[in-house]
Parts: structure tokens; sequence; C-alpha cells
């Protein structure tokens, strides 16, 4: 049984030296087939690498917010940027939105990049038609650059957001994400700060209104005290008295809540600190991120050699199968 198995095994041996001796000489004798198609493939392929534009990816790097705040400012920032939530979303989140968002990119299309605008920069650099009206100009660009330019990532793990802007300038790459930061930075400060000024006038408005609701009641305890010398010896007089002493302290305890917490908003509208926390801001890119060149050569000649090997391997199976359909015509 055993000589049985060491005989199959040696037959099954030779056999397959004797598919890679038939294959080293399938090789050899195609290979100026090969050489040619691959060649070419060689050729075309550095042409594309060559041709296709250049493009650099400048990264910032954003950190969380500050999770032992979250009951205040944080608070106050989820329901600022409410348009970009979903229940319970946090704030780190939220960010990839606010960036691609209208309104910020609006804003960096509008700052100055080397004397000019974004927007005309990227006109010039994108050479993006200006004959539709500046209205569609400027959607086009904004589409460009959602598809194209701007992408974010957010780390699970860390919580850590990452921006990353691809464009065919390293300088505008980095500049344009730092950019992006900046007006993101001004977005958050803006509204946090408009809606500390109004609830600031919110309180205010409404302490004018029991100020007014306090100095009437203490009037009019003050006449009905003046008018009534012997409030002691009138029942009717004390319930009278309770009432006004009542509306009073109602009054009064209202307007020393209002008066504490309008004192604690403008301490938060002054020592409003940066909501946006940077952790790397982006710098030019010294190499290049695309296109990769090596990596399109060596795909168009591994395309090379599998047209190649289709051709001498399937070429002559294919005259084989119309001269087989030929003779049974016949």
């Amino acid at each position: 049984m055993n000589e049985k198995n060491h005989i199959q095994s040696y037959e099954d041996d030779d056999a397959f030296e004797f598919n890679i001796a038939e294959w080293i000489a399938f090789f050899w004798i195609n290979k100026f087939t090969f050489f040619k198609f691959m060649s070419v493939a060689f050729v075309i392929g550095v042409i594309v690498a060559l041709v296709l534009p250049e493009k650099y990816t400048a990264v910032a790097t954003i950190l969380p917010p500050q999770t032992t705040n979250k009951s205040g400012m944080l608070s106050q920032i989820s329901q600022i940027v409410g348009d970009f939530s979903v229940g319970g979303v946090e704030i780190n989140e939220l960010y990839p939105e606010i960036a691609s968002s209208r309104i910020v990119l609006s804003e960096v299309l509008n700052a100055t990049y080397n004397g000019k605008t974004y927007l005309n920069t990227f006109i010039d650099k994108y050479d993006i038609d200006t004959d539709k009206g500046s209205t569609i100009v400027k959607e086009n660009i904004l589409k460009l650059i959602r598809d194209n330019i701007i992408q974010t990532n957010v780390d699970l793990r860390t919580s850590l957001v990452t921006l990353i802007i691809t464009a065919n300038d390293p300088n505008l790459a980095a500049s344009f994400a730092n950019e992006i930061l900046n007006q993101i930075d001004k977005y958050l400060r803006y509204n946090l700060k408009n809606t500390a000024s109004g609830q600031a006038e919110m309180i205010n408005s409404r302490l004018e209104s029991v100020s007014d609701s306090l100095k009437t009641a203490e009037d009019k305890l003050l006449s009905f005290k003046e008018s009534n010398r012997t409030i002691n010896l009138s029942p009717n007089l004390q319930l009278t008295e309770m009432r006004l002493l009542r509306e009073v302290e109602v009054n009064s305890t209202v307007y020393i809540e209002l008066v504490k917490q309008i004192e604690v908003v403008k301490i938060q509208e002054n020592q409003l600190r940066p909501v946006l926390n940077i952790l790397d801001k982006a710098t030019p890119p010294i190499r290049r991120s695309a296109p990769k060149r090596k990596i399109i050569v060596m795909v168009f000649m591994i395309f090379g050699f599998m047209l190649a090997f289709l051709y001498t391997k399937g070429l002559p199976a294919i005259k084989n199968i119309v001269i087989v359909s030929q003779n049974e015509k016949r």
C-alpha cells in the first residue's frame, strides 16, 4: 500500500515538473509577443501618469470638546447647530457637517488668499467657466469643493476630527484647510455670543416688567399702611396687609432670581472661550498625494501582460474553433 502511495506521489511530482517546464517553454517561445504588449502598456502607463494633474493633501486635526463643561457651553452649542444634529449627536460629530456647510464655505470663499479671494483662486486654478453667471459659478465651485476637495473623518475611538483638503497646489490646500477652521471657529463664537446676548435681552425685558410690578406692589403696601394706622384692630385689614405683603414678596423673589440670571449670562458672555480646539493646523505638503505614478505604470504593465497572454493562448483556440466549425459545415 505504501509503495503505491510513493509511486503515485512520484507521478504527481513528474506531472508538476512537466507543467512548469511547459509553462517556461510557452513564455520563452512567446517572449517577443509579451515584450511588445508590455512595452506598449508601459509607454501608455507613463504617458497617463505624467498627464494626470498633480494633487496635494493637507491635513488638520481638531480635538474633541471638553466633556467637563458639557452641561453648560456644549449644550448651547448643540442648540446652535441644531439644524445639523440628530438626537444625541456629539458636537465633534457635527464638525464635518459644519465644515462643508454653505454658510461656512461661503465665508471661506470670500476670504483673501494671495491678494485675491479663494473664489477667484479656484476659478483660476481649476479653469471654472465664468460665462454662466456668478451664482452658477459659485454653486459649481461649492460642488467641486464638496465632491473633490474636502473630506472629514471622525475617529470613533479618540473622537478626533480630521479635516483633509486635496488641491492642485500645496500652499492652497494648507491655507484653505486653516481658513475653514478659522470660519468654523468664527461661526460658533458668533452664534454662541448671539445666544448669550439673546438670553440677556430676554432676561432684561422680564426684569423691567418684574421691577415695575414690584414697585407697584410696594407702593400699594405703603399707601395701605399710611391710610390704616390701626391694622391690628381689624381682621379684614390684617388679611389685606398679608395679601399685599405676599405680592411684594413674590415679586421681590422673582426680581432677585432674574438679577442672578442676568449676572450669570453676562459672565458667560464676557468669559466666552474658543469652542474649536485645534490640535494640528494644516501645513503645505512636501510630496504629492496623487497621481501614484509607479502604481499606474505597474497596473498598465499587468494589463499588457494579460492581453499578451490572452492573445497567445486565446487566438489559437479561437482559430481552432473557427476551423472545426467550418469543417462541420462542409
